[in-house]
Protein backbone atom coordinates (compact mmCIF):
# COMPACT_ATOMS: atom_id res chain seq x y z
CA UNK A 1 0.00 0.00 0.00
CA UNK A 2 3.04 2.39 0.64
CA UNK A 3 4.75 1.81 -2.62
CA UNK A 4 1.13 2.54 -4.22
CA UNK A 5 0.66 5.62 -2.94
CA UNK A 6 4.16 6.81 -3.28
CA UNK A 7 3.88 5.48 -7.21
CA UNK A 8 0.90 7.59 -7.32
CA UNK A 9 2.43 10.83 -5.73
CA UNK A 10 5.20 10.33 -8.43
CA UNK A 11 2.07 10.29 -11.13
CA UNK A 12 0.20 12.91 -9.80
CA UNK A 13 3.88 14.80 -10.38
CA UNK A 14 4.38 13.54 -13.70
CA UNK A 15 1.09 15.87 -14.99
CA UNK A 16 2.93 19.07 -14.10
CA UNK A 17 2.44 21.11 -17.49
CA UNK A 18 5.64 22.03 -19.40
CA UNK A 19 6.17 25.44 -18.07
CA UNK A 20 4.45 27.75 -20.53
CA UNK A 21 3.09 25.24 -22.95
CA UNK A 22 -0.02 23.18 -21.97
CA UNK A 23 1.15 19.74 -22.66
CA UNK A 24 0.78 17.22 -20.08
CA UNK A 25 3.64 14.38 -19.70
CA UNK A 26 0.22 12.01 -19.63
CA UNK A 27 -2.23 12.38 -21.95
CA UNK A 28 -4.86 9.55 -21.77
CA UNK A 29 -8.31 10.48 -23.45
CA UNK A 30 -10.18 10.39 -20.30
CA UNK A 31 -12.84 13.06 -20.50
CA UNK A 32 -14.54 12.31 -17.01
CA UNK A 33 -11.48 13.83 -15.19
CA UNK A 34 -12.25 17.39 -16.46
CA UNK A 35 -10.43 19.30 -13.50
CA UNK A 36 -11.26 22.46 -12.51
CA UNK A 37 -15.35 23.04 -14.52
CA UNK A 38 -13.86 26.45 -14.70
CA UNK A 39 -10.46 26.93 -15.63
CA UNK A 40 -7.92 29.73 -14.74
CA UNK A 41 -8.69 31.43 -17.63
CA UNK A 42 -12.36 31.64 -19.27
CA UNK A 43 -13.10 33.86 -22.25
CA UNK A 44 -17.02 34.06 -21.76
CA UNK A 45 -17.21 37.03 -19.83
CA UNK A 46 -17.47 35.43 -16.45
CA UNK A 47 -18.00 37.66 -13.62
CA UNK A 48 -18.63 35.04 -10.62
CA UNK A 49 -18.91 31.16 -9.77
CA UNK A 50 -20.98 29.90 -7.19
CA UNK A 51 -20.22 26.00 -6.50
CA UNK A 52 -23.56 24.89 -4.40
CA UNK A 53 -23.36 21.18 -3.73
CA UNK A 54 -25.91 18.82 -2.09
CA UNK A 55 -26.78 15.33 -1.25
CA UNK A 56 -28.69 12.62 -0.42
CA UNK A 57 -27.10 11.96 3.04
CA UNK A 58 -27.84 15.75 3.97
CA UNK A 59 -31.50 15.50 2.74
CA UNK A 60 -30.38 17.50 -0.26
CA UNK A 61 -29.80 20.76 1.90
CA UNK A 62 -27.10 23.25 0.06
CA UNK A 63 -23.69 23.41 0.82
CA UNK A 64 -21.61 26.16 -0.84
CA UNK A 65 -18.07 24.79 -1.61
CA UNK A 66 -16.22 27.43 -4.21
CA UNK A 67 -16.97 31.07 -5.25
CA UNK A 68 -15.03 32.01 -8.34
CA UNK A 69 -14.28 35.50 -9.23
CA UNK A 70 -12.64 36.22 -13.06
CA UNK A 71 -11.76 40.16 -14.31
CA UNK A 72 -13.03 41.56 -17.33
CA UNK A 73 -10.04 39.59 -19.52
CA UNK A 74 -11.21 36.44 -18.03
CA UNK A 75 -8.44 35.74 -15.51
CA UNK A 76 -9.59 34.07 -12.32
CA UNK A 77 -8.69 36.76 -9.41
CA UNK A 78 -10.17 35.30 -6.39
CA UNK A 79 -11.31 31.94 -5.40
CA UNK A 80 -12.83 31.66 -1.63
CA UNK A 81 -13.06 28.11 0.22
CA UNK A 82 -16.13 27.31 2.11
CA UNK A 83 -16.70 24.90 4.62
CA UNK A 84 -20.50 23.97 5.89
CA UNK A 85 -21.49 27.33 4.13
CA UNK A 86 -18.86 29.30 5.78
CA UNK A 87 -15.46 31.34 4.29
CA UNK A 88 -12.24 29.20 5.34
CA UNK A 89 -10.14 30.42 2.94
CA UNK A 90 -9.05 32.73 0.38
CA UNK A 91 -7.09 32.32 -2.72
CA UNK A 92 -5.99 35.78 -4.27
CA UNK A 93 -4.27 35.47 -7.74
CA UNK A 94 -2.49 38.94 -10.05
CA UNK A 95 -1.07 38.93 -13.32
CA UNK A 96 1.25 41.11 -15.08
CA UNK A 97 0.75 43.35 -18.28
CA UNK A 98 0.94 39.98 -20.36
CA UNK A 99 -1.82 38.38 -18.62
CA UNK A 100 1.21 35.74 -16.73
CA UNK A 101 0.27 34.83 -13.27
CA UNK A 102 2.58 36.92 -11.07
CA UNK A 103 1.84 35.97 -7.63
CA UNK A 104 -1.27 33.90 -5.47
CA UNK A 105 -1.87 34.73 -2.14
CA UNK A 106 -3.66 31.83 0.04
CA UNK A 107 -4.78 32.97 3.31
CA UNK A 108 -6.57 31.43 6.13
CA UNK A 109 -10.13 32.98 7.21
CA UNK A 110 -9.99 31.94 11.40
CA UNK A 111 -5.94 31.70 11.04
CA UNK A 112 -5.09 34.86 9.71
CA UNK A 113 -1.49 34.80 10.89
CA UNK A 114 -1.08 31.63 8.68
CA UNK A 115 -0.28 32.70 4.42
CA UNK A 116 1.11 30.79 1.70
CA UNK A 117 2.71 32.88 -1.07
CA UNK A 118 3.58 32.26 -4.58
CA UNK A 119 5.64 34.46 -6.44
CA UNK A 120 6.19 33.81 -10.65
CA UNK A 121 9.56 34.97 -12.75
CA UNK A 122 9.77 35.22 -16.51
CA UNK A 123 12.24 35.36 -18.74
CA UNK A 124 12.13 38.72 -22.03
CA UNK A 125 10.61 36.11 -23.93
CA UNK A 126 8.19 35.63 -21.79
CA UNK A 127 9.06 32.33 -20.46
CA UNK A 128 8.11 30.91 -16.61
CA UNK A 129 12.00 31.05 -15.37
CA UNK A 130 10.70 30.40 -11.40
CA UNK A 131 7.74 29.71 -8.64
CA UNK A 132 8.58 30.33 -5.49
CA UNK A 133 6.49 29.01 -2.59
CA UNK A 134 6.89 30.64 0.61
CA UNK A 135 4.55 29.46 3.82
CA UNK A 136 4.41 31.16 6.79
CA UNK A 137 3.05 31.78 10.37
CA UNK A 138 3.00 34.69 12.85
CA UNK A 139 6.11 36.36 10.62
CA UNK A 140 8.05 32.99 10.69
CA UNK A 141 8.54 30.74 7.50
CA UNK A 142 7.38 27.47 7.74
CA UNK A 143 8.08 25.91 4.16
CA UNK A 144 9.78 26.59 0.72
CA UNK A 145 8.95 25.23 -2.43
CA UNK A 146 10.74 26.90 -5.25
CA UNK A 147 10.68 25.20 -8.91
CA UNK A 148 13.71 26.14 -11.25
CA UNK A 149 12.76 26.23 -15.53
CA UNK A 150 15.95 26.14 -17.96
CA UNK A 151 15.28 26.37 -21.77
CA UNK A 152 17.29 25.51 -24.51
CA UNK A 153 16.29 27.63 -27.68
CA UNK A 154 13.35 27.94 -26.18
CA UNK A 155 12.30 24.59 -25.24
CA UNK A 156 12.23 23.25 -21.49
CA UNK A 157 15.26 20.86 -20.85
CA UNK A 158 15.42 20.93 -16.91
CA UNK A 159 12.79 21.74 -14.21
CA UNK A 160 13.97 21.05 -10.73
CA UNK A 161 11.92 21.70 -7.55
CA UNK A 162 13.60 22.32 -4.33
CA UNK A 163 10.97 21.59 -1.10
CA UNK A 164 13.00 23.91 1.96
CA UNK A 165 16.10 24.04 0.18
CA UNK A 166 16.07 20.40 -0.31
CA UNK A 167 16.03 19.02 -4.04
CA UNK A 168 13.16 16.57 -4.29
CA UNK A 169 12.28 16.53 -7.72
CA UNK A 170 14.35 16.68 -11.26
CA UNK A 171 12.32 16.49 -14.58
CA UNK A 172 15.14 15.97 -18.02
CA UNK A 173 13.51 16.60 -21.22
CA UNK A 174 15.27 15.24 -24.37
CA UNK A 175 14.73 16.54 -27.95
CA UNK A 176 15.33 15.40 -32.05
CA UNK A 177 15.13 18.81 -33.31
CA UNK A 178 11.72 20.27 -31.90
CA UNK A 179 10.31 16.92 -31.45
CA UNK A 180 10.41 15.96 -27.51
CA UNK A 181 11.49 12.30 -27.61
CA UNK A 182 12.36 11.36 -23.70
CA UNK A 183 11.45 12.49 -19.93
CA UNK A 184 13.42 11.47 -17.50
CA UNK A 185 11.37 12.41 -13.69
CA UNK A 186 14.03 11.55 -10.52
CA UNK A 187 11.82 12.19 -7.58
CA UNK A 188 14.33 12.45 -4.46
CA UNK A 189 12.92 10.57 -0.95
CA UNK A 190 15.79 9.99 0.91
CA UNK A 191 17.37 6.28 1.15
CA UNK A 192 15.27 5.27 -1.80
CA UNK A 193 14.45 7.14 -4.84
CA UNK A 194 12.46 6.83 -7.79
CA UNK A 195 12.72 7.55 -11.15
CA UNK A 196 9.86 7.79 -14.56
CA UNK A 197 11.27 7.52 -18.01
CA UNK A 198 8.93 8.64 -20.39
CA UNK A 199 9.69 7.73 -24.45
CA UNK A 200 7.29 9.46 -27.41
CA UNK A 201 7.40 8.41 -30.83
CA UNK A 202 8.07 10.39 -34.06
CA UNK A 203 4.73 12.06 -33.56
CA UNK A 204 5.08 12.83 -30.16
CA UNK A 205 2.61 10.38 -28.42
CA UNK A 206 3.72 8.60 -25.16
CA UNK A 207 4.72 5.11 -26.05
CA UNK A 208 6.44 3.98 -22.89
CA UNK A 209 6.52 4.45 -19.24
CA UNK A 210 9.05 2.62 -16.46
CA UNK A 211 9.25 3.14 -13.33
CA UNK A 212 12.35 2.75 -11.24
CA UNK A 213 13.61 2.60 -7.45
CA UNK A 214 16.97 3.26 -6.82
CA UNK A 215 18.57 2.81 -3.32
CA UNK A 216 20.81 4.42 -1.62
CA UNK A 217 23.95 2.35 -3.45
CA UNK A 218 22.74 3.88 -6.91
CA UNK A 219 20.98 0.70 -7.71
CA UNK A 220 17.81 0.71 -10.53
CA UNK A 221 15.07 -2.22 -9.95
CA UNK A 222 12.02 -1.89 -12.18
CA UNK A 223 8.78 -1.02 -9.94
CA UNK A 224 6.49 -0.42 -12.68
CA UNK A 225 5.65 -0.11 -16.42
CA UNK A 226 3.52 1.38 -18.91
CA UNK A 227 3.15 0.98 -22.76
CA UNK A 228 0.26 3.36 -24.92
CA UNK A 229 -0.98 2.03 -28.61
CA UNK A 230 -2.25 4.36 -31.26
CA UNK A 231 -4.39 3.64 -34.20
CA UNK A 232 -4.97 6.59 -36.35
CA UNK A 233 -3.53 8.72 -33.92
CA UNK A 234 -5.93 7.84 -31.72
CA UNK A 235 -4.79 6.54 -28.38
CA UNK A 236 -6.53 2.62 -28.36
CA UNK A 237 -4.68 0.41 -25.98
CA UNK A 238 -2.78 0.55 -22.99
CA UNK A 239 -1.38 -1.81 -20.55
CA UNK A 240 0.03 -1.17 -17.08
CA UNK A 241 1.68 -3.14 -14.55
CA UNK A 242 3.62 -1.90 -11.08
CA UNK A 243 4.62 -3.69 -8.14
CA UNK A 244 8.27 -5.58 -6.47
CA UNK A 245 8.05 -8.83 -8.79
CA UNK A 246 6.22 -7.69 -12.52
CA UNK A 247 6.87 -11.40 -13.86
CA UNK A 248 3.99 -12.80 -11.38
CA UNK A 249 1.74 -9.74 -11.57
CA UNK A 250 -0.91 -8.92 -13.86
CA UNK A 251 -1.50 -6.08 -16.10
CA UNK A 252 -4.21 -3.33 -16.06
CA UNK A 253 -5.34 -2.87 -19.74
CA UNK A 254 -7.48 -0.14 -20.80
CA UNK A 255 -9.06 -0.26 -24.33
CA UNK A 256 -10.63 2.88 -26.01
CA UNK A 257 -13.38 3.32 -28.41
CA UNK A 258 -14.35 6.57 -30.20
CA UNK A 259 -17.28 7.87 -32.54
CA UNK A 260 -17.80 8.90 -35.76
CA UNK A 261 -16.54 12.78 -34.75
CA UNK A 262 -13.44 11.24 -33.06
CA UNK A 263 -14.46 11.26 -29.14
CA UNK A 264 -14.65 8.71 -26.94
CA UNK A 265 -17.00 6.58 -26.48
CA UNK A 266 -16.27 3.69 -24.37
CA UNK A 267 -13.25 3.16 -21.70
CA UNK A 268 -12.95 -1.08 -20.80
CA UNK A 269 -10.51 -1.47 -17.70
CA UNK A 270 -9.76 -4.72 -16.38
CA UNK A 271 -7.63 -6.51 -13.90
CA UNK A 272 -7.36 -10.28 -13.31
CA UNK A 273 -11.07 -10.65 -12.99
CA UNK A 274 -12.04 -7.44 -12.28
CA UNK A 275 -13.42 -4.82 -14.87
CA UNK A 276 -14.85 -1.25 -15.36
CA UNK A 277 -16.63 -0.31 -18.35
CA UNK A 278 -17.62 3.42 -18.89
CA UNK A 279 -19.41 4.80 -21.66
CA UNK A 280 -19.73 8.53 -22.63
CA UNK A 281 -22.38 10.32 -24.58
CA UNK A 282 -22.60 13.29 -26.17
CA UNK A 283 -25.08 16.42 -27.18
CA UNK A 284 -22.97 18.38 -29.98
CA UNK A 285 -19.48 19.15 -28.65
CA UNK A 286 -20.25 18.99 -24.90
CA UNK A 287 -20.53 15.48 -22.59
CA UNK A 288 -23.95 15.09 -21.57
CA UNK A 289 -23.05 11.98 -19.42
CA UNK A 290 -20.67 9.59 -18.19
CA UNK A 291 -22.59 5.78 -17.48
CA UNK A 292 -20.23 3.31 -15.45
CA UNK A 293 -20.48 -0.19 -14.67
CA UNK A 294 -18.08 -2.08 -12.36
CA UNK A 295 -18.01 -5.92 -10.55
CA UNK A 296 -15.76 -4.19 -7.72
CA UNK A 297 -16.33 -2.15 -5.12
CA UNK A 298 -12.13 -0.77 -5.06
CA UNK A 299 -12.82 0.74 -8.63
CA UNK A 300 -9.72 3.44 -7.70
CA UNK A 301 -7.28 1.52 -9.75
CA UNK A 302 -9.44 0.76 -12.78
CA UNK A 303 -8.85 4.53 -13.58
CA UNK A 304 -12.24 5.57 -12.72
CA UNK A 305 -13.11 6.02 -9.40
CA UNK A 306 -16.96 6.58 -8.56
CA UNK A 307 -18.16 8.48 -5.55
CA UNK A 308 -19.99 6.64 -3.05
CA UNK A 309 -21.25 9.77 -0.82
CA UNK A 310 -22.06 7.88 1.98
CA UNK A 311 -21.43 4.19 0.83
CA UNK A 312 -24.54 4.23 -1.23
CA UNK A 313 -23.13 1.60 -2.95
CA UNK A 314 -24.05 -1.42 -0.87
CA UNK A 315 -23.22 -3.89 -3.70
CA UNK A 316 -22.14 -5.15 -7.02
CA UNK A 317 -22.67 -4.88 -9.99
CA UNK A 318 -24.28 -1.61 -9.80
CA UNK A 319 -24.92 1.45 -11.94
CA UNK A 320 -23.36 4.53 -11.95
CA UNK A 321 -24.19 7.65 -14.02
CA UNK A 322 -23.05 11.42 -13.69
CA UNK A 323 -24.87 13.73 -16.40
CA UNK A 324 -24.00 17.14 -17.02
CA UNK A 325 -26.07 20.47 -18.45
CA UNK A 326 -24.51 23.73 -20.14
CA UNK A 327 -25.97 27.33 -20.42
CA UNK A 328 -25.83 29.04 -23.76
CA UNK A 329 -22.28 30.05 -23.40
CA UNK A 330 -21.00 26.50 -22.76
CA UNK A 331 -20.05 26.62 -19.44
CA UNK A 332 -21.51 24.02 -16.95
CA UNK A 333 -24.14 24.73 -14.81
CA UNK A 334 -25.36 21.45 -13.25
CA UNK A 335 -23.58 18.13 -12.88
CA UNK A 336 -25.76 15.10 -11.20
CA UNK A 337 -24.79 12.02 -9.67
CA UNK A 338 -26.78 8.62 -9.59
CA UNK A 339 -26.14 5.57 -8.26
CA UNK A 340 -28.75 2.48 -9.29
CA UNK A 341 -30.99 5.52 -11.11
CA UNK A 342 -31.23 7.56 -7.68
CA UNK A 343 -29.84 10.74 -7.43
CA UNK A 344 -27.01 10.83 -5.08
CA UNK A 345 -25.36 14.56 -5.66
CA UNK A 346 -25.97 17.47 -7.27
CA UNK A 347 -23.83 20.26 -8.21
CA UNK A 348 -24.95 23.38 -9.20
CA UNK A 349 -22.86 26.38 -10.91
CA UNK A 350 -24.70 29.68 -10.85
CA UNK A 351 -22.33 31.74 -13.32
CA UNK A 352 -22.91 36.06 -13.03
CA UNK A 353 -21.69 36.99 -16.05
CA UNK A 354 -20.10 40.98 -17.07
Amino acid sequence: MKHRLLILIICLIATFSFAQKNEDVIVEPEPHKQGEYFKEKNPTDIKTVYIISKNKKTNFANDTLNVDYYNLQGLKTRTIRYEKNSPTSILDISYDEKGNRKESIYSLNKLKERKGITVFKYDEENQLLAEEYQSTFAGKTERTIDKKYTYNSQKLVKRNIYQTNTLSQTDSFFYDKDRLTLHKQTYHTGNTNYENIYTYNKSGQLTKRETYSIDSHNKKNIFGKAEYNYKGGQLVFVSEMEGLNLQNNQPVQTHYYYDKTGKISKMRVTYKSFYSEVTYTYEGLKLASIQANTNTKNNAYLKFHMATYGHQIDEVPFSYKEQFRYDTKGNLINKQTLINDELINEVNYIIEYY
